[in-house]
């Protein structure tokens, strides 16, 4: 389910269809289990989103809630929003949210902070070598 959501998602996401195994796969795993019914709260005088009224009692049930998900996303404005993080060594995908649409790393705190330490770093001792010549 991971990679068929993966390859589906890049390939929407670059103005591609995605495979039509995918697309079966996808289809047929949402299928299988409902949609839980989405709750609502009031908090601080609004309506926000409260969770769901069920949760997935198997394997199969969780990954037909990712399946559904899935679609939604490849069916939403969003899917042009799904950048792969520019970290070397982390790849994750994600919706980028930014005003500016150019969020390079999944996470700041995660990626974001790590690239730019190596980068100063790098940065640091390339200046200590020229200083010691």
């Amino acid at each position: 389910m991971r990679e068929t959501v993966d390859r589906a998602v890049l390939a929407v996401a670059d103005n591609r269809l995605p495979l039509s195994g995918d697309i079966t796969m996808l289809n047929r795993s949402a299928a299988e289990a409902p949609r839980p019914a989405l709750q609502i709260a009031v908090t601080d005088g609004r309506l926000e989103p409260a969770g769901t009224a069920s949760i997935a009692t198997d394997a199969s049930a969780a990954l037909a809630l990712i399946a559904q998900d899935a679609v939604d996303l490849l069916l939403s404005a969003e899917i042009r929003r799904v950048r792969v993080c520019g970290a070397d060594e982390c790849a994750l995908r994600f919706v980028d949210r930014s005003p500016a649409r150019n969020r390079r790393w999944c996470s700041m705190s995660r990626c974001g902070n790590r690239t730019k330490v190596r980068l100063h770093q790098a940065r640091a001792r390339r200046s200590e070598r020229t200083t010691a010549d």
